[in-house]
């Protein structure tokens, strides 16, 4: 049995592996498609030694209020491998450590082999696993490290464990607060859960104070930051064009999950209690539904053992129903292989940005979408107005409506006005921005704008980007 359940893991990690090189085959030589890769490597070479105040062209110029902790090792490692083998290397391995730390979790917390296996092929085939370890983010390290901590603090009768479980969560304070929360969240639930709420305060104190030390500085000089209003169920849902969403096949098999745990009602409290509080906390920031969904996971699990062994007035619709399911949830795994395959930069953008970066200069100032802002720094060489960094941005709350305004304004006087306020000579236009990003007419706002008045001069274009100047 033991034999068996060794190369069931083995073939499990595989699996895992496999994917894990799939977004490399995709993209081919570009490993840099996406923002991440382009962002890490640019804020390296802005240390450089030293941590700097600014970073100039970010938001036209913005404090280095970044999380320290990836740009480090980062930079550390970089002394030492090649920054694009990291890019290509970290991700997997840190990828492959999680997956098996993940399944140690998972019996940890007395799954049966079936319900660990299944839960932790369904992280492997997500959206959120080829998200999360695809380049070089802060997930590589939240996701194993807390996997890590949780497993050694369930280990209560061995003190150091606990005490090493306190240390790891200290660390993740370094990198991200929300993970923190969570933890402290999990934790709670299953110490009531087992009666032993005193053992709650140790982790509580030491979260605390990593928080503080890291975010309490932030907030007291910039405040809790402003959030920008975004379609939250399109990202709730990878079919919706998500890149770490929920498959809605994956809600089906889970809402079956939680059909099986009512059956013994009020005895598997602790899981409503936690999916009815990670739900809420997803539906106020984005970041969170990446850690609501690893609680999906096992209750897709449940579900999809539940629909195996349950009866069915008609034995045919039990089997079509799963075999749709399974199906669906295939099909939005290549969906989210094929956004991989298709991630920007291609070469058209790449031109359009190196046409960018040879006129002008450094200080000129460049207005797109905000998923851009970071390649406009790395290819264009140039200033953003605004990039997916929206942590501590003083201004965002005026600059985010102010852009929203250029966009969709055709008002020729207000249009140059806003953007004589943010000092703007060049405005990239891609064709995603053309077809929903942003517009989904031709002559919509700055686009009717742009096609009618002097004040704009188109100075370069291909098939997918074209590059305006401002007179």
């Amino acid at each position: 049995m033991s034999i068996k359940l060794n190369v069931k893991l083995v073939l499990t990690l595989m699996l895992g592996l496999m994917f894990l090189l799939l977004p490399g085959i995709l993209k081919g030589h570009n490993i840099y498609a996406g923002e991440n890769n382009y962002f890490y490597e640019r804020a390296v070479n802005l240390i450089d030694g030293n941590i700097p105040d600014k970073d100039e062209l970010s938001y036209s110029g913005r404090d280095f209020n970044y999380v320290l902790a990836p740009i480090f090792i980062l930079s550390f490692l970089g002394k030492i491998f090649s920054i694009k083998f990291l890019f290509i290397f970290l991700p997997m391995l840190l990828g492959l450590i999680s997956l098996y730390l993940f399944y140690l979790l998972l019996k940890r917390l007395n799954l049966n082999d079936n319900e660990a296996y299944l839960t932790t092929i369904l992280f492997i085939i997500s959206p959120l696993f080829i998200y999360s370890f695809g380049s070089y983010n802060i997930l590589i390290f939240t996701l194993p490290l807390s996997f890590l901590a949780l497993i050694l603090f369930l280990k209560e009768e061995n003190k150091f464990h606990k005490n090493l479980s306190l240390l790891i969560i200290f660390i993740l304070g370094f990198f991200d607060y929300k993970i923190v929360l969570l933890f402290l969240l999990f934790i709670l639930i299953y110490l009531i859960k087992n009666k032993k709420f005193k053992n709650f305060y140790s982790p509580l104190i030491i979260a605390l104070i990593s928080i503080a030390i890291n975010y309490l500085p932030k907030v007291i000089k910039y405040g809790f930051g402003y959030s920008i209003k975004e379609n939250y169920f399109k990202l709730l849902i990878s079919d919706l064009g998500s890149s770490y969403g929920i498959s809605i096949f994956l809600v089906f098999f889970a809402f079956f999950g939680l059909i099986y745990l009512w059956k013994i009602k009020y005895k598997n409290i602790h899981l409503y209690v936690a999916f009815i509080l990670m739900l809420i906390l997803s539906l106020l920031n984005k970041d969170f539904i990446i850690y609501f969904i690893l609680l999906i996971f096992y209750l897709s699990s449940l579900g999809i053992n539940n629909l195996i062994i349950s009866r069915w007035e008609s034995e045919r619709i039990r089997k079509l129903t799963l075999f749709l399911l399974i199906l669906g949830l295939l099909f939005s795994t290549y969906g989210s292989l094929s956004m991989v395959k298709n991630s920007v930069p291609d070469e058209a953008l790449s031109s359009a940005l190196t046409d960018l970066y040879n006129i002008g200069s450094r200080n000129d100032v460049v207005l797109s979408h905000y998923s851009y802002g970071i390649l406009i720094n790395s290819l264009g060489g140039k200033r953003n107005v605004i990039d997916s960094n929206f942590d501590y941005i003083p201004d965002l709350k005026e600059r985010y409506p102010d852009i929203q305004k250029i966009f969709y304004s055709r008002n020729a006087d207000l249009t140059k006005k806003l953007i004589d306020k943010y000092s703007i000579k060049y405005i990239l236009i891609t064709k995603e921005m053309k077809e929903g990003l942003v517009w989904t007419q031709n002559d919509e706002g700055l686009l009717f704008v742009m096609q009618n008045s002097q004040e704009f001069r188109k100075i370069t274009s291909n098939d997918y980007a074209e590059v305006w100047r401002v007179r």
